[in-house]
């Protein structure tokens, strides 16, 4: 099934935020579909009675590895989209959402990116010039890219594999750095932020008084724990801050120096592409299709 673009988001006590990113997702021309997976059954089953689009109950309680579910669910059943967008479940589209599509694949000529992402609510890229590498048109190649949204051209997955993750954990930081470079090293394609608005969609962050936000809150810690042990396990990295983006060269010559190895991932216990199949058969038993 041809797609323009395969959202794949992990939810995790997030029904509002995720309902609401469902139905905004009409608001962009080209064929658009969702996948949602998270790890509570009962959110599950609330967000699949109310969206057309597929909801799976994962095993796993991991973010990245419910993104990768997701997208994994996808192969399975035969959809090609030109982009994949990995991205988290509290993103609005809006009226300056409509031309997402047409700005990947303009970008897409000028650049030939391997990951991209727009300015939105939450990130203006304009505003990070340590960061800005060149300048395109209405691009700027990136040395970072945060994780909320990272749009992918299929074929950068399917030679590149998906952003990868410490499996024992929740969630890992820093995590969106590794695919980026990865991308780099392997495929020789840059991380571009397509700029022409203040804000193409809306990144919307959960007000203090919410619950979720203090154990979100509660788990960076965590989080940032499980970004060291990450770039341990992956890559042997015992002497560099993997969230201070100072150290992000030194990083990428890390990958670049792991090769081909970079592609064995941790949260497929060490497949990659193209072992998609087998990928495929691991990951997804268990999983629930609602």
């Amino acid at each position: 099934m041809s797609l323009d673009i395969l959202f794949t988001a992990s939810t995790y006590r997030s029904v509002e935020h995720a309902r609401t990113m469902a139905n905004s997702i009409g608001r962009i021309r080209g064929r658009c579909e969702l996948v949602l997976c998270g790890p509570i059954r009962s959110e599950i089953e609330d967000l699949s009675s109310m969206s057309e689009f597929a909801s799976l109950v994962s095993p796993i309680n991991n973010s990245y590895a419910c993104r990768a579910i997701a997208a994994l669910y996808a192969m399975r059943e035969g959809m090609e989209p030109a982009y994949l967008c990995s991205c988290d479940d509290d993103l609005e589209f809006t009226a300056e959402s409509a031309d997402l599509l047409g700005e990947l694949d303009r970008a897409q000529l000028e650049t030939g990116f391997g990951v991209a992402t727009f300015n939105s609510s939450s990130h203006n890229y304009e505003d990070m010039p340590g960061q800005i590498q060149e300048r395109v048109g209405d691009t700027l190649e990136m040395g970072w890219l945060d994780g909320n949204s990272l749009f992918i051209p299929w074929d950068v997955v399917l030679d590149a594999g998906l952003p990868d993750s410490l499996p024992t954990a929740p969630l890992t930081y820093f995590t969106e750095v590794e695919y980026q470079h990865r991308v780099r090293v392997l495929l020789k394609r840059p991380s571009v932020a397509i700029i022409g608005k203040q804000a193409y969609y809306r990144h919307g962050f959960r007000p203090a008084s919410d619950p979720v936000t203090n154990e979100r809150a509660d788990r960076a810690g965590h989080a940032i724990e499980a970004a060291a042990t990450f770039w341990r396990e992956k890559y042997g990295v015992h002497d560099i801050g993997v969230g201070d983006a100072n150290n992000y060269p030194a990083l990428l010559e890390t990958v670049r120096a792991a090769g081909d190895r970079a592609n064995q991932h941790l949260i497929f216990e060490g497949l990659g592409p193209p072992d998609w199949d087998e990928i495929i058969a691991k990951m997804m038993a268990g999983v629930v299709v609602l």
